[in-house]
């Protein structure tokens, strides 16, 4: 069976992200989904506060949503999420506890590589095992940044890599960026994150529907291209008016701020 559910998603277990867990559960059935695979940041985190959190994702799950855990941790500019993961490593942003998250780990994604301008070091490169090609948080709702699929095919050129896709949500306006369909015969965390891991997946919205390589199944593709830049320049040019107002020591209206970013 088909189930739909998203990645790439924080809740207030993170620094910066201003929506709980119950609330992401609630908004998410209400949009149709049945799972989310959640990314928290490793920043500030202890043993004590991700216990907390894997308890609380567990006490709410049930027969209709299930909320599995995960972390985003960062090395250097690259954000990793590291997907499914249950346990706590360490802080810090150093190589050797990177290669102990990813260690403990059954699906790693390298997270909105844009921002990095698409620079990949060899670390990275040997413990990812996907690429987050469609982020909507910086690439917008409704179609992918098409220069992240051109550092996806460089890669496959030496092993297999997937393609990924997430929300980056922290605020009820995030949602509505791109869905996870993965191919599962029973409704579990571990038939989730097994179909992730062998790639059982599709992901878009609408008629836009890419495989887990990275191919596109459904619309079209000068249209998306069109979008694609649009959607970029327009959520570019809000964050540099932003920068601009918070220069003058204002403030963004946060209404006109949040129906900006629930649009694009």
């Amino acid at each position: 069976m088909i189930i739909k559910g998203v990645c790439h998603v924080h809740s207030i277990h993170s620094y910066d992200g201003r929506v709980s867990l119950s609330k992401i559960k609630e908004l998410f059935l209400k949009n149709g989904l049945q799972f989310v695979c959640m990314t928290e940041h490793t920043d500030w985190m202890t043993e004590d506060k991700v216990r907390s959190f894997i308890e609380e994702c567990q006490k709410l799950s049930d027969d209709n949503f299930l909320i599995i855990p995960g972390f985003e941790f960062s090395y250097g500019k690259s954000h990793i999420l590291m997907i499914g993961s249950d346990k706590f490593i360490s802080q810090g942003d150093e190589k050797s506890t990177l290669l102990k998250w990813a260690e403990k780990t059954g699906f790693v994604v390298l997270a909105h590589p844009h921002k990095n301008n698409y620079k990949i070091d060899e670390t990275v490169k040997s413990l990812i095992d996907a690429v987050e090609v469609w982020n909507s948080q910086y690439d917008g709702k409704y179609a992918p940044r098409f220069r992240s699929f051109g550092l996806l095919k460089k890669l496959q050129k030496e092993k297999r890599f997937e393609a990924f896709a997430g929300l980056d949500f922290h605020r009820e306006e995030h949602l509505g960026g791109p869905i996870l369909f993965v191919n599962v015969n029973t409704f579990s965390n571990f038939a989730i994150l097994n179909a992730i891991k062998t790639g059982d997946y599709t992901f878009g919205k609408k008629e836009v529907i890419f495989s887990s390589k990275g191919e596109i199944q459904e619309g079209n593709l000068k249209k998306l291209y069109v979008q694609s830049f649009f959607s970029i320049k327009l959520i570019s040019f809000s964050k540099q008016i932003n920068k601009i107002f918070v220069s003058i020591g204002l403030s963004f209206p946060k209404k006109l701020k949040q129906k900006i970013r629930a649009k694009i």
